[in-house]
């Protein structure tokens, strides 16, 4: 069953899913109360906040480019000793992190470009996980690294060459699959050549910046 609301669209799975998520989430935001009181509220903050900064890349040539990094934290807290980004997660998974540990490091990258100081740590907030907070003091490695993904994206987007992960674990629900040429049919081709299809780039640069995006 699909229902819009204006916001997007919900797939609810099966016949009790709609009871289960509303469940689901009354227990999540009232787990999560005493932790935006502990590490949110005390300070001044900010979100969600969308941004869009510029960062300078080497074209193929050598020759410097500019290119816009873009994406939404969810919260950025202002306090004494400087800035923290949090980032609000659903999981039950606590390795989850694993996973997304990249796009709080883009986030940082974001920050500094747009402040030109580095915010002092970064950090999941997932009520539902054993370990509902964690935290992470990002080193310029951790900067370099990102940096280093981006201009490599930008290289691959140049160059054409769209080769994307092998797999399809994830696709269902990302946010750049309308862009993916595997799910895309060529003008003129069967539905049975989508399979076969040259694979896009638009799931590498999801992977790569998380939410965010570099274009």
């Amino acid at each position: 069953r699909l229902v819009t609301d204006g916001d997007g669209v919900v797939r609810w799975r099966h016949l009790h899913d709609r009871a289960e998520l509303r469940e689901f989430c009354v227990e999540l935001v009232t787990r999560l109360e005493p932790l935006l009181d502990r590490l949110v509220l005390p300070y001044r903050f900010e979100g969600p906040t969308r941004f869009k900064v510029a960062l300078t890349v080497p074209y193929l040539d050598g020759s410097p480019v500019p290119i816009h990094l873009a994406g939404e934290m969810d919260l950025l807290v202002h306090r004494a000793d400087g800035r923290v980004i949090w980032d609000l997660k659903g999981t039950k998974d606590d390795q989850y992190w694993r996973k997304v540990l990249g796009q709080l490091v883009f986030y940082d990258v974001a920050n500094l470009i747009a402040t030109g100081t580095r915010p002092v740590l970064v950090g999941l907030i997932q009520p539902m996980c054993p370990e509902p907070v964690l935290e992470w003091t990002l080193t310029d490695d951790h900067r370099r690294a990102m940096q280093a993904r981006i201009v490599a994206m930008c290289t691959d987007i140049w160059n054409e060459d769209r080769a994307c992960k092998e797999g399809t674990a994830g696709c269902g629900w990302c946010v750049v699959r309308h862009a993916c040429d595997r799910y895309t049919t060529p003008a003129g081709a069967t539905p049975a050549a989508r399979n076969t299809a040259s694979l896009g780039g638009a799931l590498r640069a999801a992977a790569v910046t998380g939410t965010g995006a570099a274009a």
